[in-house]
């Protein structure tokens, strides 16, 4: 869970988010999500971004979207994972589509056969959205709102384990009193174990 950081941008980066929107308090979900919650994340795997050819090159990213839901899996044996402060994702290759419908085959930038989900080095920390409830018509799902990011893949066993937002929050908030004030934003009432 400590898969984590908080960096002090400076004032010409703060600057330039002045006219920006950003995340607020009703695109955060923190409560008790249904058993059949269906989240996307998307990050940059180090595996399909392109290598800089020169000095000055900038290395060129490829998003990777993966749309996937809840495990059904407890994870009592997994190292690191606590039901108090993570989800856990299914990460089955064979389910992974494109947008048309196909089924996705996760290849590196030279064309090689990358393990799903070990490949998805590089997306730790982007942001899972819960989209919606595989109960409910797709015409009824509200709007995508954060949830948590991403901290780890298992691998043998095809999951990837999310941090719950709350809980992120609570850390947040423990390790540095400083941000506490505006983390209240963010943290729900029962201090972050959502």
């Amino acid at each position: 869970m400590l898969d984590l950081a908080v960096y002090r941008l400076p004032p010409t980066a703060v600057g330039r988010l002045q006219r920006k929107r950003l995340l607020r308090r009703p695109d955060v979900e923190v409560g008790e999500l249904p058993p059949r919650a269906v989240f996307t994340l998307c990050g940059f795997p180090g595996a399909l971004a392109g290598p800089s050819r020169q000095p000055g090159e900038p290395l060129h990213l490829r998003p990777f979207e993966y749309t996937t839901y809840a495990s059904d899996s407890k994870g009592k044996s997994l190292l690191g994972f606590d039901p108090r402060y993570h989800l856990l994702l299914d990460a089955t290759a064979n389910q992974a589509t494109l947008s048309d419908g196909s089924e996705a085959v996760f290849r590196s930038r030279a064309g090689a056969s990358v393990a799903f989900p070990r490949g998805l080095k590089g997306i730790s920390g982007c942001a899972v959205w819960v989209i919606g409830d595989l109960a409910l018509a797709v015409e009824t799902w509200g709007p995508a709102q954060l949830n948590g990011v991403q901290t780890c893949v298992y691998q043998d066993c095809q999951l990837i384990r999310a941090t719950r937002w709350g809980a992120l929050t609570a850390l947040l908030g423990e390790a540095d009193s400083r941000l506490r004030r505006a983390l209240d934003l963010w943290t729900p009432s029962d201090g972050g174990a959502a």
